[in-house]
């Protein structure tokens, strides 16, 4: 079992406000983070423009700085021949800021190892 010593905070934005649901949000992080809480202004309606949460991860680091959301078109009163299914697709945008270590040592991650491609292999 991996450690998750990581809280963050996390905003999404350019989630349409018809798929506005936890779960959604859940997809967009897995597998990288799981969310916590869902913050009061977003529960509340606040501002729809950004989808806030809480959410704990192993390595921020691997958390993707955007993810691509297909959302399913809901079907047409006609049936089409051949059947086609249509999705809408959004650029979400993901930012986060680092809320703690429980270990209480420095908050910010320690840089991902660079990979040499010339290292070794010859």
């Amino acid at each position: 079992m991996q450690p998750v010593p990581w809280q963050i905070d996390v905003e999404f934005r350019n989630i349409p406000s018809h798929v506005w649901e936890t779960s959604i949000v859940e997809q967009l992080l897995s597998p990288y983070a799981w969310v916590q809480n869902v913050h009061q202004d977003t529960l509340n309606l606040t501002d729809l423009s950004v989808f806030r949460c809480s959410a704990w991860c192993s390595d921020p680091r691997l958390i993707p700085s955007s993810r691509m959301l297909w959302v399913t078109e809901p079907p047409f009163a006609v049936e089409e021949v051949p059947l086609v299914k249509r999705v809408l697709e959004y650029d979400i945008d993901i930012r986060f800021s680092i809320r703690s270590r429980p270990d209480g040592s420095d908050a910010s991650p320690p840089p991902l190892p660079r990979h040499d491609d010339n290292s070794g292999d010859s």
